[in-house]
C-alpha cells in the first residue's frame, strides 16, 4: 500500500470487519486492508457509495445512511470524519485472507 508521504505499507491479509456504532447499527465492510503499521482505521467514501450508502457533508460533520435510514453520523478530526464506534467494537477481524498464499 503506498502512503501519502511516499513510503510502503504492507498488506497482511484481506477480509470482512463489522463496526458496531453508537446508534446501534452494524456496517459490515468487505475486503478490508489488514495494515497492521498503520494506526488509525481508514474507510473510503467512495467505496461505502459503491456498497448502496448515501454521504451527506457538511458543518464540519457527515451523515451515513443506507436505504434512505440513518446509520450513524461522524465529525471532522483533524481533516478526516471520524465514524463513532460503540464502546464495545469488536476489533477482531474475521475471514482474513493472507496475501502471501
Amino acid at each position: 500500500m503506498l502512503i501519502r508521504n511516499g513510503s510502503h505499507a504492507r498488506v497482511l491479509g484481506v477480509g470482512m470487519v463489522i463496526l458496531k456504532l453508537t446508534s446501534g447499527k452494524t456496517v459490515q465492510l468487505e475486503n478490508m486492508q489488514h495494515v497492521p503499521t498503520i494506526k488509525k482505521n481508514l474507510v473510503s467514501g467512495s467505496l461505502m457509495c459503491r456498497d448502496g450508502y448515501k454521504l451527506v457533508f457538511g458543518s464540519n460533520k457527515c451523515i451515513l445512511s443506507k436505504s434512505r435510514m440513518f446509520v450513524e453520523k461522524g465529525y471532522d478530526s483533524g481533516g478526516l470524519f471520524r465514524l463513532c464506534l460503540s464502546e464495545d467494537y469488536n476489533k477482531v477481524v474475521n475471514n482474513i485472507i493472507n496475501v502471501d498464499e
